[in-house]
């Protein structure tokens, strides 16, 4: 289960007991809370109704170890992937590797039958019992690329969804502003608007240089959309001067993409100072293109 989800369902549950009990629920029970519910819905193999990204795996060892690796891949990337082969790497090549997302391999790819160079950028090399770090790196194979959220890019922001200038003097006013022109134009329904505010509460979403980005603790839009606001000043948001707001409103059938676009979008802004560009030159055009080169 992503960050993103896991902390809204801790968030949920802890409103329910506030109603229902009257006491107050902090951030560390809120964590308490989502790594139980973690746990129970992982029991009960609660079923995501999305598409899932593939992957073959690739042993030199025997069919053990690929059982073994096939069992340690679905137990960490679950949500994320399906796994449709398991093979030795000499068979590799008497598959179409064309649809496939993600190679996982125990062989270094020149020990592997002949790849293209298309086809030796699916692959991720890892030890036999996936470790932290290589989770990561077959994270990043499946969502770092253009695949999803560049190619889908013009889907996810709309130049009606990018507004500029706005003198608002209070966060509360942003989020309403732009709340307001997501259900107007149909992106987002009342229940989602209301969570916004909700998720805000529960912990505020700046996160420093300028940026805050709020979300919805859920979601039934059947269309995802990314709402930019870039203010005339700087506000003070919670603990941290705020300029520049994106709202995003996933679509329940995306939802495993919140996470992985919130942290394409945090490294753009952030580490690569898309803020700073964005402020200097706050036009829909020169946005997107900027942004598309940061793939």
């Amino acid at each position: 289960m992503n960050i993103c989800r896991r902390l809204q369902i801790g968030v949920i549950a802890a409103k329910v007991i506030e109603k229902s009990e009257g006491v107050a629920v902090n951030e560390d029970e809120i964590s308490y809370l989502a790594v139980h519910f973690e746990a129970a819905l992982t029991r009960v193999n609660i079923n995501v109704n999305r598409s899932k990204q593939t992957a073959f795996i690739v042993c030199g060892a025997g069919i053990g170890t690929a059982i073994l690796l096939k069992s340690r891949v679905e137990e960490h990337l679950k949500e994320l992937l399906t796994v449709l082969k398991v093979m030795p790497g000499y068979r590799l090549k008497e598959y179409d590797l064309s649809n496939v997302d993600v190679i996982i391999s125990t062989i270094a790819t020149d020990k592997l039958p002949p790849l293209t160079e298309a086809e030796i950028k699916k692959v991720v090399v890892v030890r036999n019992l996936l470790d932290e770090d290589e989770v990561k790196l077959i994270q990043q194979k499946l969502f770092s690329t253009t695949r999803i959220f560049a190619q889908n890019m013009d889907r996810f922001f709309r130049r009606e969804c990018f507004i500029t200038g706005k003198p608002f003097k209070t966060k509360e006013k942003i989020l309403y502003f732009m709340k307001a022109e997501l259900e107007q134009l149909g992106l987002m329904d009342k229940a989602a608007s209301d969570s916004v505010k909700e998720r805000e509460r529960a912990s505020p979403t700046e996160i420093g240089n300028l940026l805050a980005i709020p979300h919805p603790l859920t979601n039934s839009a059947a269309i995802s959309s990314i709402s930019v606001l870039v203010l005339k000043n700087p506000i003070l948001w919670a603990e941290h001067q705020v300029q520049v707001v994106f709202l995003l409103s996933i679509a329940t059938n995306e939802f495993y993409l919140l996470e992985p676009i919130f942290l394409k979008l945090f490294k753009y802004l952030v580490k690569e100072n898309g803020v700073r560009r964005l402020l200097n030159n706050p036009d829909y055009d020169a946005f997107i293109k900027d942004f598309k080169q940061s793939f």
